[in-house]
């Protein structure tokens, strides 16, 4: 059954008092101060906040979403009403708001949010804390015991401090202070029964930033609204490249709806969504591509296989039917039954069988996909059977020192001296291999990998030849 609900949290700002000093000219000048003490949290219906607010000077005040409205916006000094209407939260998540408080030149800025319809009621899920750290409380609904975890590294900066009898259901954790310039996002994982919630816990590093989670989204020709998810410690505002994309208001503080018109271009287009913080000269952006009616996108355009085959598995992306063409000169590449796809952009796996390759020198095959007008391909090599090398030395010394080897993998390397001596190859520097007879010898190099031969000495040397198999 699901359930409104409301939740009641005290938010005190700065205690207000009435402030003055004497100046050089013994004149009374007031020190801007504020208090504002009101509910966060409002019900998924349409509602109403009230915040008490006390200013010693004018003052002024905004919200920055469209859904909620702040009246009045503006008073003189002295003790008001201040009350948030809030439009009902049809969405499936909770949504939220930043009211701020201008006065003089002190500035108050409070977080607002409003749940939506669920079976266990959190009094928020996302908390944004300062950089020298915090605490967050969260108060839990439900009739069943209820667990939680810190998920992954944030276990190392948020640390649970206890679980108040279950009659109240508060989960209460401490922040430590973030000592980096980076903000960073943690996540805790409460479960009642079969139900689980997840809370996000932003906190700020020490610089101002914007932060999206993801810069690069792909949207079909049909068009789509994204959503961008949004990490900030700064007010800003959206610039749009093109007439095609739009930001429809009603979207959270911490999301941001882009909505994307259908293609009827004929061909792929790509544009870019700037969040800009204009007071602190930050900005963040995504970049959004819309495929042409008709497309596949391959991830890559080449793939190369190991000479003993195996299976090649690569994904792509389609809106349309496509057949899988396959050279008829290449009996070597079997493609692994698999099926293409229609209607809007989806990823498709394909596999291909390679047989295994004896041969010396690489090959390969152009792969091609084709559907309704329109034909991509990709390159299939496979490397052949590694060289086996030889280099043979004739020389007439009395003594040879053994020549270097080099490359990246030498493999099974001997050497022959020609005087029915032959051994592993080990290239020592100053090692020498000694005749016991004069005359002219013939040295065998044999080895799978050399790149390069190197003869510490070229006397009494009459020829170097070399081959390969």
């Amino acid at each position: 059954m699901r359930a409104i609900y409301k939740i009641v949290i005290a938010v005190v700002a700065v205690t207000a008092f009435w402030s003055c000093r004497n100046n050089e000219n013994d004149s009374l000048q007031l020190t801007p101060e504020i208090s504002v003490v009101g509910d966060t949290i409002m019900e998924a219906g349409s509602c109403n906040l009230v915040f008490k607010l006390v200013s010693n000077v004018p003052w002024t005040a905004n919200v920055d979403q469209g859904w909620c409205d702040v009246s009045p916006s503006e008073g003189d000094a002295g003790e008001i009403d201040l009350y948030v209407m809030a439009d009902a939260n049809e969405r499936n998540e909770e949504r939220n708001a930043a009211l701020t408080i201008r006065s003089g030149s002190v500035r108050k800025r409070i977080m607002l949010i409003q749940k939506f319809e669920e079976s266990m009621t959190l009094s928020s899920n996302r908390f944004e804390i300062p950089q020298e750290g915090g605490s967050v409380e969260i108060r839990v609904r439900h009739n069943v015991g209820v667990e939680c975890e810190v998920e992954g590294d944030a276990a190392a900066w948020i640390m649970p401090v206890a679980t108040k009898a279950m009659e109240t259901s508060v989960l209460q954790f401490d922040v430590i202070e973030n000592e980096t310039m980076d903000k960073r996002e943690g996540r805790i994982k409460i479960s009642a029964g079969d139900l689980t919630e997840t809370v996000f816990v932003y906190q700020s590093g020490t610089e101002p930033e914007i932060v999206l989670t993801q810069n690069e989204y792909v949207v079909s020709a049909e068009g789509e609204d994204i959503e961008v998810q949004i990490k900030s410690n700064v007010s800003y505002r959206i610039e749009l490249s093109d007439s095609w994309l739009s930001a429809p208001a009603g979207s959270s503080t911490y999301s941001q709806v882009i909505r994307v018109s259908a293609n009827t271009s004929g061909g792929t287009r790509t544009g870019v969504a700037t969040f800009v913080s204009d007071d602190y000269r930050v900005k963040d952006f995504v970049i959004i591509k819309q495929l042409q009616k008709g497309a596949i996108v391959l991830v890559d355009d080449s793939y190369t296989v190991s000479n003993e085959g195996g299976v090649l598995e690569f994904p792509l992306l389609a809106n349309v039917d496509f057949e899988v063409v396959i050279p008829d000169e290449c009996d070597w590449i079997t493609q692994i039954p698999a099926s293409s796809t229609a209607g809007n952009m989806e990823v498709v796996r394909l596999a291909f069988r390679v047989d295994a390759y004896g041969g010396g020198a690489p090959r390969s095959a152009e792969i091609q996909f084709v559907g309704q007008d329109v034909t991509q391909s990709v390159v299939v090599t496979q490397t052949g059977d590694p060289e086996r090398q030889f280099v043979y030395i004739t020389h007439s010394s009395e003594s040879f020192a053994t020549p270097i080897l080099s490359g990246e993998s030498i493999i099974d390397a001997f050497i022959d001296w020609g005087d029915g001596t032959r051994e592993d190859y080990v290239s020592v520097a100053e090692q020498e291999h000694t005749y016991s007879d004069g005359g002219q010898y013939v040295i065998t190099v044999e080895s799978t990998g050399a790149e390069e031969i190197t003869l510490r000495s070229i006397k009494n040397v009459s020829k170097v030849s070399y081959t390969y198999f």
